[in-house]
């Protein structure tokens, strides 16, 4: 017998265990672990008295469940132990049935088939603190982002009930500007009634005084035109007020994780930042979320991981090119679609790319899409040649 098979299929409360040879038979009835230190060790002892008693290794397996699979896979990594992670899409076919039949113990089954046929998962999950420690960071800031966007609409919110038109009249509703006009507004006794000198003042703090005064008019002109519902405009005081308290705390607790991530991306020493359209924040999500570019064996299959790479359907005669699969981290693609923006207008390996594929008529979020796209083979060219980004000179010559 080369090795034994322990396919473990993990939920939040506990994990089933099936042990099966190289030939498929189980060796051992699927037990239940609890996720604790002391069910991690009667787990390694059971399996070290199966390779005893059959004279070989063990190989664990394991699906990639959110949050749940992470602390079982380090301590199996502490143990010296041979652990795989699969995604699910991987094993899939392995838990097809005739009968639609599905339990904890058959998926524990499956998982340990999928380590005999499988050679190895196509992803490994990172294992070096830095990437962890970015991973987890850039994922606190994601997390953060969205949490501003719900206040921001339940603040947008109120302020349509209490004056329509008033989110019209500034580009980010919760900019600096708009929230000490809203602040203002707050402390008079007579709601709205702020003269246009007095948002005048407000403003030139925040704009040129011209800009000011122009900004101050319309929106006492707005003001004079508001019909406050009576019944809503406590609670809608109220809550615009918690909301920009929720607002000014989030920006603070944003400002505080966005200087760790700058920090840990000097202490990776990475050439990443050299690529024009990457800053520390946009590399600090590659390394997190990607791991080491080393690893991925071309720019295509790291692009495949990011769930940027196209999906062909074909059927005979017919072919067509679709969307992007979308696989993969969603916090991944949204920073390398916003580095696409100033890296479009930057950096001319991928302006000329952008400009080539509008010139074809192809809308502006496909050639963005593109950009995102030449942006990861940049950054997976410069890490697995250890060099900084240039502009080749055939692209230079051609800007020039």
């Amino acid at each position: 017998m080369r090795a034994i098979y322990v396919g473990m299929d993990i939920s939040k409360d506990d994990l089933k265990v099936a042990v099966k040879d190289d030939r498929n038979n189980p060796v051992m009835p699927v037990r239940t672990y609890r996720h604790d230190r002391g069910s991690f060790e009667a787990l390694v002892n059971d399996i070290e008295d199966l390779e005893r008693q059959f004279g070989c290794k063990a190989i664990f397996g394991m699906e990639a469940t959110g949050i749940y699979h992470v602390p079982l896979y380090r301590y199996l990594l502490e143990r010296q132990k041979h652990a795989k992670v699969f995604n699910g899409l991987e094993i899939k076919r392995f838990k097809g049935r005739i009968r639609k039949t599905k339990t904890d113990k058959l998926d524990a089954m499956a998982i340990s088939e999928a380590l005999i046929l499988l050679v190895e998962p196509i992803y490994k999950p990172p294992t070096d603190f830095e990437t962890i420690h970015l991973r987890e960071l850039t994922r606190i800031r994601g997390r953060l982002i969205k949490k501003v966007a719900i206040c921001k609409n339940q603040g947008t919110r109120n302020l349509d009930l209490l004056c329509r038109g008033y989110t019209d009249r500034f580009k980010d509703t919760f900019s600096p500007s708009s929230v000490a006009i809203i602040k203002a507004v707050f402390r008079l006794t007579h709601f709205f009634g702020l003269t246009a000198e007095q948002m005048a003042t407000i403003l030139v703090e925040f704009m040129p005084e011209k800009a000011a005064r122009e900004k101050a008019a319309e929106l006492s002109d707005l003001f004079g035109r508001a019909v406050v519902p009576s019944n809503e405009r406590d609670s809608c005081i109220m809550e615009l007020h918690l909301v920009i308290q929720q607002l000014e705390l989030i920006n603070e607790q944003m400002e505080r994780v966005e200087r760790r991530i700058e920090e840990a991306v000097k202490k990776t020493k990475t050439k990443l930042t050299s690529i024009t359209g990457f800053g520390e924040l946009t590399v600090g999500i590659l390394i997190g979320e990607l791991g080491n570019l080393k690893r991925f064996r071309s720019a295509d299959q790291a692009t495949a991981f990011a769930g940027l790479d196209v999906v062909v359907r074909q059927s005979g005669k017919y072919e067509h090119m679709g969307h992007i699969s979308k696989r993969g981290s969603p916090n991944l693609r949204e920073a390398l679609y916003r580095a696409a923006l100033p890296a479009s207008q930057y950096n001319p390996v991928c302006k000329q790319l952008y400009q080539r594929l509008r010139a074809k008529g192809k809308h502006h979020k496909v050639a963005m899409v593109a950009v995102a796209r030449k942006l990861l083979h940049i950054a997976y060219s410069v890490e697995t040649k250890n060099r900084e980004f240039y502009v080749p000179n055939h692209i230079a010559t051609d800007k020039a």
